[in-house]
């Protein structure tokens, strides 16, 4: 990533009927081809990291780093790593801070909330027509079902889960000669430099939405006018960051009630 904050370097239309999971594949291998190497940290996030996506990634000589879905048994797994570390753990720091941002470990590669429903299924006799009902009135029988919902706090899943609370589990397939904990964290702490200027795309001040084109080379061309206009966003501001950092100053009424 430049520090200037200009990320897009290419491109990846997808079709309707694609899934997020089988897009970062082929985002990979154009990154590759574009940058002519794949001696580089491939960064998404945790939807990109199923088994498929991250062995083909591997057995195509990449390097990744994705954080995992919290889905089980992780969160048991990574409730036994933190309560037992199996190494010692070491502290994370921020470029130059002087206190560190968090602490991890390296290792080799439930419910909060018991719940019941009752079904309770009625027939209510319903007469046709206006008035009150009588005996030799026709009628329909309506049915009527009821749920009923109970639950209980599972007080010890919770308190796991407190212990638990601000960790999350990353996987990457470098090396720890190549990538260090505390790089692997900071570099996907600035994954919010790529978030943020799509954002622009989607609610920003380039918004890319809605578009009329039907033709698949118009929405193309539209959309490298529009990169084009971020990437000159992201460099006119990043160089008034990196003055207004020099000169100890600030700029006030970006934001409003913010002084």
């Amino acid at each position: 990533m430049r520090p200037d904050g200009i990320t897009s370097i290419g491109s990846y239309q997808t079709q309707e009927s694609h899934t997020d999971e089988s897009d970062y594949l082929p985002t990979w291998q154009q990154l590759a081809k574009i940058i002519g190497h794949k001696d580089f940290l491939f960064l998404a996030d945790s939807k990109a990291s199923t088994w498929k996506n991250r062995a083909l990634i591997e057995s195509e000589g990449g390097n990744y780093g994705f954080p995992l879905a919290m889905s089980q048994p992780r969160p048991q797994l990574l409730l036994n790593w933190v309560a037992n570390a199996p190494i010692r753990r070491e502290e994370i720091y921020l470029n130059d801070e002087e206190f560190p941002i968090g602490e991890g470990f390296e290792v080799p590669f439930s419910e909060q909330i018991i719940t019941s429903i009752d079904k309770k299924i009625s027939y209510q006799k319903v007469y046709k027509g206006a008035g009150r009902g009588g005996q030799n009135r026709p009628f329909r029988r309506v049915r009527q079902t009821t749920l009923i919902l109970t639950y209980q706090r599972c007080q010890s899943q919770i308190a796991q889960q407190q212990m638990i609370a601000g960790w999350r589990l990353y996987v990457t397939n470098a090396q720890p000669e190549n990538l260090t904990l505390e790089q692997a964290v900071l570099s996907y702490r600035e994954q919010w430099q790529l978030e943020r200027g799509f954002h622009r795309f989607k609610r920003g001040h380039l918004p890319a939405l809605p578009i009329y084109f039907q033709d698949e080379e118009r929405v193309r061309g539209l959309m490298f006018l529009l990169t084009i206009a971020l990437s000159v966003f992201t460099l006119m501001e990043f160089v008034v960051r990196r003055q207004l950092t020099r000169l100890k100053q600030s700029i006030s009424g970006l934001y409003a009630g913010v002084q």
